[in-house]
């Protein structure tokens, strides 16, 4: 149940001693990026900045399919998110992709003692096509723009892997 998952994943980011976590398939109502900062607090790990953008439910995404619950991505910070800096970044699905599921993309920028950094959290579709597309078309901007090789390895990186899928089955 998302209760003890939602105890368990902040047990594991306080150990983990993070600094930003980008969160998808958080549901919204109950805003679980919220429940889980206040997790986060009780075991020890502030995070005081967040946001949360709805993915489906009629959000950026686009709507959910029915019978299914709103789900965004999010991000929960130690550090300042101006909300002046925040990018969104709809992804509906490819006309040909198997997965017919809206997805969203969510760009802030974290003000870190060592600078700025942009953070993204995306939901790519499980269609490898679809996603390809998203990163190509949607994504690819956030990523040139990043000043590095480095920093660019890491958002490929980042967009690549699924940092943490905190989701419950949504069908009824």
């Amino acid at each position: 149940t998302w209760p003890r998952r939602r105890a368990a994943l902040a047990r594991l980011l306080r150990n983990a001693d993070v600094d930003v976590v980008a969160l998808q398939e958080a549901r919204g109502e109950p805003r679980w990026v919220d429940e889980l900062r206040e997790a986060c607090k009780e075991a020890g790990l502030e995070l005081p900045h967040s946001r949360y953008v709805p993915g489906t439910g009629g959000g950026a995404g686009g709507a959910a399919p029915p019978g299914w619950a709103e789900e965004g991505v999010g991000v929960l910070s130690k550090f300042p998110l101006p909300r002046d800096d925040d990018v969104l970044a709809p992804m509906p699905p490819a006309q040909r992709s198997s997965d017919r599921n809206p997805r969203t993309a969510l760009g802030v920028l974290a003000e870190t003692p060592f600078g700025n950094l942009r953070v993204v959290a995306a939901h790519l579709s499980y269609d490898r096509r679809q996603q390809c597309d998203s990163v190509s078309t949607i994504l690819r901007p956030w990523l040139d723009a990043l000043d590095d090789e480095v920093g660019r390895a890491v958002a490929r990186l980042l967009l690549r892997l699924s940092l943490i899928h905190i989701s419950e089955p949504t069908r009824p």
